[in-house]
């Protein structure tokens, strides 16, 4: 697959398990996509790409199917990923937060909404 890296389309990958080239949009809010893209990458679940580097897409994609190691490396990491329960990791982040600002003394101060 070749995509932009929102989160929607990186969720549908992993579940699909299909080894991805990943295009950010540069202009995405807080450039929230190169950020996907790269934890993506660092994962080794595709790779990313930069828009400003297009002139690379087609040997990035002859490599990538030329390579069936790679391939299967791509599908096995991204059936990791597909493991990870995202709702246990946002309660323990929640928790996380809620006790570190409880140690704070904001809950109860009005200062913490």
């Amino acid at each position: 697959v070749i995509t932009r890296a929102g989160a929607g389309s990186i969720a549908e990958i992993i579940r699909c398990r299909v080894p991805s080239i990943l295009v950010p949009y540069p202009h995405a809010v807080d450039d929230h996509q190169h950020a996907n893209a790269l934890f993506f990458e660092r994962q080794a679940g595709g790779v990313l790409l930069h828009q400003d580097k297009m002139h690379k897409l087609f040997d990035e994609v002859k490599e990538m199917l030329g390579n069936g190691w790679l391939l299967e490396r791509f599908r096995q990491n991204l059936a990791k990923l597909d493991e990870i329960n995202s709702a246990d990791l946002i309660k323990r982040d929640l928790l996380e937060i809620c006790s570190k600002e409880k140690e704070r003394g904001w809950f109860g101060s009005g200062k913490f909404a």
